[in-house]
C-alpha cells in the first residue's frame, strides 16, 4: 500500500495535490475514475483518486467517494491503512460535506480536519471566512461558477449546511499561537462533540502548525484540504525527502493548449500568451455544438492541424469571445439542456479536438479546466496521471498513462490558479527546457 491516498473531487485538484509529494521525490500517480493502476502502480507512494464529483448532485458526490474509499480499504485488507486525505476546492466549490461524510463513514474517523487554505495562492481563511485574494468567496468570481457556484463565505457555516455531523472552528487566535494552542483548541471542540473541525489560515506558517497540529492529534482524523495542506504533510511526517524528478526532457514540437476556463484569470494568461507571438488561437465556436456539432469539431481540428503542421503552438479555447459562453447557454436552451449539460458538452468536444490532434505527436498538452481536463483524459483513454514535478505554484507536469498516448507529458491548470505567464512558462516546460 502507499502511504498517503489522497480522494480529489477533480482533475486538475487531483493533481496539485500530488504534485506537493511529487516534488518531495515520491513517487505519485493519479488515478482517473475507476481505474486499477499501471504496471508501475505497485512502487507508488501517494496515489491519487479522482472522483469528478465537484458539480454532481450532494447525493452522487457521497456515493462515488463511498465507492472510491472502498477500493482503498479493500486494497489495504489486513496492512495497516495509509493515511487518507480528502483533498477539496481551495475555493469551497463542490460537494464538501457529502463527500468529507462518505470518507468518515467508510474509513469510520472519528473527525475530520478541514483546512482548505492555500496562501501561496491567495486563498485565506479568516475570522471564519474564506477568501480569495482578500475577497469573500461569494463575492468573487466563484460565486458565478457556471457549474458549482459558491453562495456561502463562513466555511463552518457552508460546512454545516452540506454535513450531517456537527460543526467546530478554530480561530486565528489559537492558529498563531502555534500547534499546542491548535491541539488544546481541537481538543475542546471535540469534547463538545464536534466532528468537523475547520481552521483560519491566512500564511504558510499557519498552514505547517495545523498540520503539526493534526499529525500530533490523540485520535488520527481525516486530512482535509487542497495543495496549501497537502504540501506540509511530508515533512509533519517526518516522511525522508528524495532527489526530485527533473521537469528536463528531450522533445520536440509544438504544444497543444487547450481551455476550458471561463476564469478571467485564464483569460488574462491566454491574452499574455497569445501577445508573445509563439501560438496561434482556434476559437471553438460553442454555440454551433448545438447546431451542427460535428462541423464545428471538424473545423477546428483542420485549423489546428494546419497550425501544428507549421511548427506552431496552438490554443485551443471555448470561451475567448466576450458573450461567448452566454450565447452557448442560449443555444443550449433552445435544445432544452441546461447550463450544466451545456458545459459538459462543450468539454468533451475540446476533448474529440484533442484526439483528432495527438496523432501529430505534440510535445505535450496544457490543460485548464478541471472539466477540460477530464474530458481529454477519456477522450484519449488515459487511465492514469503520473505527476512528475512542479512548473509553479500549484500547477503540475505530468505524464499520461494508458489510452491512445501512454507517456505523452501534460501540465494541468485549476482555471483560477497561476500567475499572468502560466501559460508560457508550462510551455516552455512541455518543450523540455
Amino acid at each position: 500500500m502507499p502511504k498517503l491516498v489522497i480522494i480529489a473531487d477533480d482533475l486538475t485538484g487531483a493533481n496539485d495535490a500530488g504534485v506537493q509529494f511529487a516534488k518531495y521525490g515520491m513517487k505519485v500517480q493519479v488515478m482517473l475514475g475507476d481505474a486499477v493502476g499501471s504496471s508501475e502502480a505497485a512502487a507508488v507512494e501517494v496515489l491519487v483518486r479522482d472522483t469528478d464529483s465537484r458539480a454532481v448532485s450532494p447525493e452522487l458526490a457521497f456515493s462515488r467517494v463511498q465507492a472510491a474509499s472502498r477500493l482503498v480499504r479493500q486494497a489495504a485488507g489486513t496492512d495497516a491503512m495509509p493515511l487518507i486525505f480528502k483533498k477539496v476546492d481551495s475555493t469551497l466549490r463542490g460537494n464538501l460535506g457529502p463527500e468529507i461524510d462518505a470518507a468518515i463513514a467508510e474509513f469510520g474517523f472519528n473527525w475530520a480536519a478541514v483546512a482548505p487554505a492555500f496562501p501561496a495562492n491567495g486563498r485565506i481563511t479568516a475570522g471564519g471566512w474564506h477568501l480569495l485574494h482578500q475577497t469573500p468567496i461569494a463575492e468573487s468570481e466563484i460565486a458565478r461558477d457556471p457549474k458549482a457556484p459558491v453562495h456561502d463565505s463562513v466555511l463552518a457555516e457552508l460546512l454545516a449546511k452540506q454535513s450531517c455531523h456537527p460543526v467546530g472552528h478554530v480561530f486565528l487566535s489559537a492558529v498563531s499561537a502555534g500547534p499546542d494552542a491548535i491541539g488544546r483548541s481541537v481538543a475542546e471542540l471535540l469534547a463538545a462533540g464536534k466532528k468537523l473541525i475547520s481552521f483560519d489560515a491566512t500564511t504558510e506558517t499557519h498552514m505547517r502548525s495545523i498540520a503539526q497540529a493534526i499529525a500530533a492529534a490523540g485520535q488520527a482524523p481525516l486530512w482535509v484540504g487542497c495543495a496549501g495542506l497537502a504540501e506540509m504533510i511530508p515533512a509533519v511526517m517526518g516522511w525522508p525527502q528524495q532527489p526530485a524528478f527533473s521537469a528536463a526532457a528531450d522533445t520536440e514540437g509544438p504544444v497543444l493548449i487547450v481551455a476550458g476556463s471561463v476564469s478571467k484569470v485564464t483569460h488574462r494568461q491566454m491574452e499574455f500568451f497569445l501577445a508573445q507571438g509563439q501560438g496561434e488561437l482556434v476559437s471553438l465556436q460553442a454555440g454551433q455544438l448545438f447546431v451542427e456539432p460535428a462541423d464545428e469539431i471538424a473545423r477546428c481540428i483542420l485549423a489546428a492541424e494546419q497550425a501544428l503542421r507549421r511548427g506552431r503552438d496552438v490554443l485551443l479555447a471555448s470561451a475567448v469571445e466576450a458573450g461567448a459562453v452566454d450565447q452557448a447557454r442560449m443555444a443550449g436552451q433552445t435544445k432544452g439542456i441546461d447550463n450544466q449539460k451545456v458545459s459538459e458538452v462543450i468539454a468533451e468536444a475540446l476533448g474529440q479536438v484533442v484526439r483528432g490532434l495527438v496523432g501529430l505527436k505534440p510535445a505535450g498538452l496544457f490543460l485548464t479546466g478541471g472539466d477540460t481536463a477530464i474530458a481529454v483524459c477519456r477522450a484519449l483513454n488515459v487511465s492514469a496521471i503520473d505527476v512528475l514535478a512542479e512548473v509553479s505554484t500549484g500547477i503540475p507536469l505530468g505524464k499520461l498513462s494508458g489510452g491512445i498516448c501512454p507517456g505523452l507529458r501534460v501540465v494541468t491548470k485549476a482555471g483560477a490558479f497561476g500567475s499572468e505567464q502560466a501559460i508560457v512558462d508550462s510551455v516552455t516546460v512541455l518543450k523540455g527546457r
